[in-house]
């Protein structure tokens, strides 16, 4: 694991430019999460999609023994901050899947939001061998990493509704509350 402030850079631009290619929403999240573990401070991450308080998807990095302990049940959801908070770090211990994650050999992890002005749609999960409070580079590599994260979603989302729109079968139009025309399909 490489943890120069160059190589920090260079694995975070690689893991953007993965995902800045067409295709797969979740297989792209997977390998730029995977890029950033191989490469980085982190271990093992975990991705979790969210709707409303429950999960709807999760993507798990790092090795296969790592991504089974960050995959372990979780009890409850952490306490999490309030939208636009940076990411915030926590010891094994803390979290509920402490036993597995310190079988693993997982110290802790930092824990940054993915929002989307108020509206909160994952949890980004990065996770470190040590149990020391990471150097600040790692948690600026963090917050790094929820922002590609954050943009390839919404990118995908506003993919899919321009989509539907476009090709719906009927004649849809977006306007404002004057009475002004935004938006009409074709």
């Amino acid at each position: 694991m490489n943890q120069g402030k160059s190589a920090q850079l260079e694995s975070l631009a690689r893991a953007a430019e993965t995902l800045s290619r067409p295709g797969e929403v979740l297989s792209g999240l997977e390998q730029a999460l995977n890029q950033l573990c191989e490469e980085s401070f982190f271990a093992a991450a975990n991705l979790r999609l969210l709707r409303g308080n429950r999960i709807e998807d999760a993507i798990s990095a790092g090795d296969q023994a790592l991504r089974e302990a960050v995959k372990a049940p979780i009890l409850r959801l952490p306490e999490l901050p309030a939208p636009g908070t940076g990411p915030a770090w926590r010891a094994a211990t803390a979290d509920s899947r402490g036993p597995a994650l310190r079988n693993a050999n997982l110290g802790g992890l930092i824990t940054a939001t993915l929002d989307w002005g108020s509206e909160r749609f994952g949890l980004l999960e990065l996770f470190l061998a040590s149990p020391e409070q990471p150097p600040p580079e790692a948690l600026a590599a963090a917050s790094v990493a929820a922002q590609l994260v954050t943009s390839r979603v919404a990118c995908a989302q506003e993919n899919t509704f321009r989509d539907f729109f476009e090709n719906a079968g009927v004649g849809l139009g977006i306007g404002t509350a004057d009475g002004d025309v935004l938006r009409v399909n074709r």
